[in-house]
């Protein structure tokens, strides 16, 4: 079942056009099931649908195609964040969120991905609802002095007191593969992220 899951999954990627993001096309058949952003734009292919009894919380696994560069998420429709592993957090060598960009190297977050960069997704931003991507530059981590990170979650910079970690080098992606989407906001909670079409799934 798996090997049929991961063979679909590859034909879907094969077949979707080769664009920074995989579904942000307006031409995705609407028979797969896509991720809409607050506007109603399509935003992100759907992968996997999965409930769960004892939060009664429904999880959505989507795959974003980022410069070639293949990486799974789950995505909190309501609150707009795309989560896919520990730390969704920026660390920076400055205060104030400034120097160098380091975040937690990739990992297997999905059996049918073996990833070598890892992205984090910042937003949506509490004021304009508008995202952020950032990519690891190098393996394995390095021991970098920290003394600020960005709090994805709570979308706030915090300084710390300097510390040692182990952190992968990272950069923003420039341009925005994101560009023009957006998600819910302090003023607009409700606008939130949607799933359209789902007649199936690859």
């Amino acid at each position: 079942m798996r090997a049929s899951l991961l063979t679909l999954l590859l034909v879907v990627v094969a077949l979707v056009p080769n664009q920074q993001v995989v579904a942000q096309s307006p031409e995705m058949p609407e028979p797969l099931a896509i991720v809409v952003d607050a506007d109603g734009k399509p935003m992100v292919q759907v992968i996997s649908i999965t409930s769960n009894e004892t939060t009664s919380t429904v999880m959505v696994g989507v795959l974003f195609d980022f410069d070639g560069e293949l990486d799974f998420f789950n995505v909190d429709l309501e609150l707009g964040h795309f989560d896919n592993g520990p730390s969704q957090v920026v660390f920076f060598s400055g205060d104030n969120c400034t120097g160098d960009l380091f975040v937690n190297g990739p990992q297997q977050v999905h059996a049918a991905l073996q990833l070598q960069t890892r992205h984090v997704i910042d937003g949506p931003d509490s004021g304009s609802g508008v995202y952020r991507v950032f990519r690891t530059t190098g393996q394995p981590p390095v021991s970098v002095l920290i003394e600020s990170r960005w709090n994805i979650a709570l979308s706030v910079c915090e300084d710390t007191s300097p510390t040692q970690l182990e952190k992968n080098p990272a950069e923003e992606i420039l341009p925005n593969p994101l560009e023009g989407f957006h998600g819910p906001t302090t003023a607009n909670p409700d606008r939130v992220l949607a799933v359209r079409g789902g007649t199936r799934l690859p």
